[in-house]
């Protein structure tokens, strides 16, 4: 192009670049779908004691506001593709929005979708970077500069034409001072260290009171939580339950409270509905069961709302499914940790929903001066019956882990997890590995268990999902689960399942009343503009059932597997379903009149009868492990491992309220160096690791050749309690509380084992601790013995 040309000659033979000149490579341009642009140029050389940066500013164009964002624009130096550990002027992952982490690079540097280079930086703004700096990168690149001719190449990373286009401005080279390390290696802590151990006691000191008005008063820690609740009535209001009045509601609302074994119960009586409740106190948490009966003689809405008050001026602190927001408002829609938590100094409490319609509809938010569950696709189908379960967690200590754990003890969820776990493909380099090398690739990823995929063979260019499967030969597949078996036996091999797509041409007609529908009637796809991804929903009636079943039968009996991984196991892409068969607790609701404007069927309630059979027979008779967590009360409790995908650090909260196990983030794990970092990184949010994509390759076993079978009892900020081990990324003199004999392997940052680490052994009560003084980038597998 003539402009490279023109920067050939303006800049031969030009001398280094002085502190405050910079090498301009463009203005403004702008970059369609699928389009790139080149630069070449000479560099000049960089001045002694100073460094060479890449500096551009990129958003997504849009007319107006802000609308999240995405991978935008991939940057190569000499056929070199910048990522974001060259980043100069901030970290690797940005906070944005409820509080959510993501990385700067994933596939391309990520760009917000914005009117203009400044709205992100304001927090008011619903996609608010936080502390700012949403639009400007700065790339360390002196050591790919080179002498003579450089090419500089910048790719918009969507491949459709018409994808929105992406702008940068002010593209340049400059030269400054190298940053300071953005942590100077103190070495290990010196000072006092707290003893950690499970706790032993885990009853809370509050109590709860039914109010006249039917609501529920907490007290704890010397704070009362008035928590109101409100249930739609289709004369366009609210017939409420209150803590701090008279309950108030359309005419011949009444409410009634009387004291119930364990607890108390409220009755009250609607022009539609009856209302009957009742609330169990047990030694951690509240349990409110709310049944109601729909005595209309037809379908109705039935919003309803569970809240307290939450005003962001005098609340000590927010959580939102786990994340926070610093402006202590949000709303979020998060089935797997669908958790409000207020804290305050000295006491905090918690609301969330338990049973399966309200934990499917329910979002969590915090606005207008009330935080709580909330139900706005609620419906109630002709004299039926439903009974709609919340939970409350008081607590004298606050934190977030502390909700947590008392969830995960009331709930059941701390069983064996078996690991580790790898993806692996019966293709190259596979195939062409000796027996020793596959054996090696495997022991370095403690491939314990691992899952292939249906990417080969193709079904007309696709995975072979849904139906596909049962017409494609599997020999393949056969004979490498064979082969691994052979070169090491103690691997369990599962083969990939997944309910919910279908690539066949022919199953919109075999299977027209198992496709997932629009509102308009159009058939659900699993990427917009791929058309062979149609989406669909297998019931205990319908015979895209039957044949998910028989997809099963395949992996166990033919193929030979030991079991199956089933991806995306509660929903996939697409929360509701337009069209029969109707779950009869869902609709679309006008917010003004309060009745159903437009049936719907939560796809996750329509299919778990099969999907619960189906998951109970893969256990009764091998392994099965899912990906995703549950996001029903049904399906919690069954026992099996699930992991959350971390192309977002912040998914690992996902996984907080079952298995906390957290997959390799396939976006940005390249080398044996990042998945040691996706380790650490990990067990900040108390979590295990499962190792992703087979592109990884591993060069040699780190903690995770210790961190399974877990059992977990805690999950905490930088480490695990378990029953046979502790993990750790943090200091602490660590023990069971008990007299337990460990043996303790530290790691450094590399991955490796450091050999002779010296980790004294000190009592306390009868308990014996192993005190762990971690230099940074260090972890630890403490093993009971």
């Amino acid at each position: 192009m003539a402009f490279a040309l023109a920067l050939i000659i303006a800049l031969t033979s030009l001398p280094a670049l002085a502190q405050d000149d910079a090498l301009e490579l463009a203005d403004d341009l702008t970059l369609p779908g699928a389009g790139e642009e080149s630069f070449t140029f000479e560099a000049p050389p960089v001045p002694d004691g100073r460094i060479a940066v890449l500096a551009f500013r990129g958003r997504y164009i849009r007319d107006e506001g802000t609308a999240g964002h995405s991978n935008g624009v991939q940057v190569f130096l000499n056929d070199t593709e910048l990522m974001g550990d060259r980043l100069v002027n901030k970290a690797e992952d940005f906070t944005w929005g409820a509080g959510r982490i993501s990385p700067w690079w994933s596939r391309g540097f990520r760009l917000m979708y914005a009117n203009d280079f400044e709205a992100n930086n304001n927090p008011a703004d619903n996609y608010y970077v936080h502390g700012g700096n949403a639009y400007d990168f700065e790339l360390n690149i002196t050591d790919l500069l080179q002498p003579g001719q450089n090419t500089l190449l910048l790719k918009h990373t969507q491949a459709e034409p018409d994808y929105r286009p992406v702008q940068i401005v002010d593209l340049r080279i400059v030269t400054q001072e190298p940053p300071d390390e953005a942590i100077v290696d103190p070495g290990p802590p010196t000072g006092p260290l707290p003893f950690i151990a499970p706790e032993q006691d885990h009853r809370e000191q509050f109590t709860a009171t039914c109010t006249p008005g039917g609501g529920i008063v907490v007290t704890v820690g010397g704070r009362e939580y008035a928590i109101d609740s409100a249930f739609s009535h289709e004369r366009g209001g609210w017939n409420t339950l209150s803590a701090t009045g008279a309950c108030s509601g359309e005419a011949g609302w009444a409410v009634q409270t009387g004291i119930a074994e364990g607890g108390f119960a409220v009755t009250a009586e609607a022009a539609d509905y009856r209302l009957e409740r009742t609330v169990l106190v047990h030694e951690e948490s509240i349990e409110v069961a709310d049944t109601i009966t729909n005595t209309s003689g037809r379908d109705i809405a039935l919003l309803q709302r569970h809240d307290t008050a939450a005003d962001p001026q005098t609340l000590g602190d927010l959580y939102l499914a786990g994340l926070h927001p610093g402006s202590k408002t949000g709303t979020i829609y998060e089935p797997s940790n669908p958790t409000v938590l207020l804290m305050n100094e000295g006491s905090q409490i918690a609301l969330m929903p338990y049973d399966d319609v309200l934990r499917i509809h329910a979002q969590i938010r915090s606005m207008d001066g009330r935080a709580g569950i909330y139900d706005n696709d609620g419906a109630l189908a002709s004299g039926a019956s439903e009974t709609y379960r919340w939970e409350i967690y008081p607590s004298t200590t606050p934190g977030y882990y502390e909700m947590v754990n008392a969830i995960r003890r009331a709930h059941e969820v701390n069983f064996e997890i078996p690991g580790g776990f790898c993806f692996i493909e019966p293709r190259e380099p596979f195939l062409s590995m000796t027996d020793e090398e596959l054996a090696a690739w495997l022991d370095a990823k403690n491939a314990d268990i691992v899952s292939i995929s249906i990417t080969t063979p193709k079904y007309n260019g696709e995975p072979s999902h849904g139906t596909a499967f049962l017409k494609v030969e599997h020999t393949a597949k056969k004979e490498f689960v064979e082969r691994i078996r052979r070169v090491r036996p103690e691997t369990k091999v599962l083969v990939y399942f997944h309910t919910f797509i279908d690539v066949t041409e022919d199953a919109p007609t075999i299977h027209e009343d198992a496709r997932i529908l629009a509102a308009d009637g159009a058939q659900r796809l699993y990427t917009e503009g791929r058309d062979a991804l149609r989406m669909y929903f297998p019931t205990e009636e319908n015979a895209y059932g039957e044949a998910m079943e028989e997809f099963v039968r395949i992996i166990l009996e033919e193929i030979g597997a030991d079991g199956v991984y089933w991806d995306e196991m509660s929903q996939s892409r697409w929360t509701y379903h337009y069209g029969a068969p109707w779950d009869g607790r869902s609709a679309d609701v006008d917010p003004a009149t309060l009745r159903i404007t437009r049936l719907k069927a939560s796809v996750s309630l329509i299919s778990q009868p099969f999907r619960l059979r189906l998951a109970q027979s893969i256990i009764g008779r091998s392994m099965l492990i899912g990906n995703g967590s549950p996001i029903t009360r049904t399906m919690t409790q069954l026992k099996f491992p699930r992991f959350i995908e971390t192309g977002s650090l912040s998914n690992l909260l996902r996984g907080h309220l079952y298995t906390p196990i957290g997959l390799g983030d396939h976006l940005t794990e390249r080398t044996t160096q990042d998945t040691v970092k996706g380790m650490r990184r990990q067990l900040n949010y108390g979590s295990l690791y499962y190792f992703y994509h087979s592109q990884v390759t591993a060069a040699y076993p780190s903690i995770t050749e210790r961190m399974f079978p877990c059992t977990p009892i805690e999950l905490h900020e930088g480490y695990i309690l378990a029953e046979e081990r502790i993990l750790t990324n943090t200091s602490g003199k660590f023990g069971w509380g008990d007299d337990s004999q460990f043996e303790v392997h530290v790691y450094g940052p590399d991955g490796l084992e450091v050999e002779g680490f010296e980790a004294p052994v000190v009592e306390q009560d009868g308990g014996r601790y192993i005190e762990l003084r971690l230099p940074r980038e260090h972890m630890a597998a403490i093993v009971r013995q």
